[in-house]
């Protein structure tokens, strides 16, 4: 998604929420919703936590990329993340003005990591009393304003969905390990079992099946237990064929990740079949893993008996300490 055209997050029913509606909700597949009072006023967010907090880095993308270019400002060591995933930037970057247009800001965080590698953290949302927190989603390439709950946006600490305001301050913790934005019906789709992301076709769209999925209204009630696969609620694209697709985790040796990063990339793309593959970078250097699609479990089949390809899974076997690999299903959308 481009910045340009990032979705507007908003809540009317979430501003100003008061004392007397601070309560826990149990629903009936036992997922619970608590609800933290709206500290939207405040100045800062409660619990940072200072001791655990390491530096970050910000690309400065968007109209701050023409400082960088004009060599007025840097983005190296522009704030402190904590243990939670909340960010402290610095009064320099805040000076900067990297909030522009929308109730938030947006930024690409990065860390510092070993032999020179840039840990990429994510797209971080920006609030005006220089905090940040991240959506945390592998395949969101910005941050997502959302269109009808204003001023309210997600993420995940501890690997649990979580809901902010533009002060990053938590409104609500929920024990989903997945969530989405809300529709104009005012229903978002949570799954207390993640779906599978699955590459689209030209590896240009991500979209997901399985899981355990519901729904929740804006109040954050369930009206739709946990039960059921994630394409019930967002059916598989029409023009998505039936295709084979792996997902491989690769751990290659010390210092090893970018060589065996390049035998990857020089080979994959030059054979008959694969309708497109990406990289997901993991936190280490050497860990990543590779999405592939093919457009069917054939052509994979015949791409292995070329010798070239040969030649690269035996490079890749010597520089690997450890692979995964996770195959996808053949998908038919008329059947669904």
């Amino acid at each position: 998604m481009k910045l340009s055209c990032c979705k507007l997050l908003v809540i009317s029913a979430l501003v100003g929420c008061g004392a007397e509606n601070s309560q826990i909700s149990t629903v009936s597949d036992s997922t619970t919703i608590s609800l933290i009072k709206d500290n939207s006023l405040s100045v800062e967010p409660l619990g940072f936590h200072q001791e655990s907090s390491q530096s970050v880095n910000c690309l400065m993308l968007g109209h701050l990329s023409e400082l960088v270019y004009e060599g007025k400002a840097t983005g190296t060591n522009c704030g402190h993340i904590d243990k939670n995933g909340l960010i402290k930037f610095t009064p320099e970057f805040m000076g900067y003005g990297p909030i522009s247009r929308h109730p938030m800001g947006c930024e690409l965080i990065t860390q510092d990591g070993p032999n020179s590698h840039q840990i990429r953290h994510g797209w971080f949302f920006i609030g005006h009393n220089g905090y940040g927190r991240g959506h945390n989603e592998h395949y969101s390439n910005e941050c997502s304003f959302w269109k009808y709950l204003p001023e309210v946006s997600k993420t995940y600490i501890g690997g649990k969905l979580a809901y902010f305001n533009n002060n990053m301050t938590i409104l609500y913790q929920s024990d989903f390990v997945y969530g989405e934005e809300f529709t104009k019906d005012g229903l978002a789709i949570v799954c207390s079992k993640r779906p599978e992301d699955r590459i689209g076709l030209g590896s240009e769209k991500i979209y997901r099946t399985g899981g355990l999925c519901g729904q929740v209204d804006t109040h954050y009630n369930l009206v739709t237990p946990t039960q059921q696969p994630y394409e019930d609620f967002n059916p598989i694209p029409v023009w998505e064929k039936p295709h084979y697709a792996r997902s491989v985790t690769l751990i290659a040796k010390q210092g090893k990740g970018v060589e065996l990063r390049s035998i990857l990339k020089s080979t994959y793309r030059n054979f008959s079949g694969l309708e497109g593959h990406r990289f997901r970078t993991e936190k280490s250097p050497d860990k990543f893993t590779l999405l592939e699609r093919w457009d069917s479990r054939e052509s994979h089949a015949q791409a292995q008996e070329n010798p070239k390809f040969q030649a690269a899974l035996e490079a890749i076997k010597a520089l690997t300490l450890n692979s995964t690999i996770t195959l996808d299903k053949n998908y038919d959308t008329k059947n669904k």
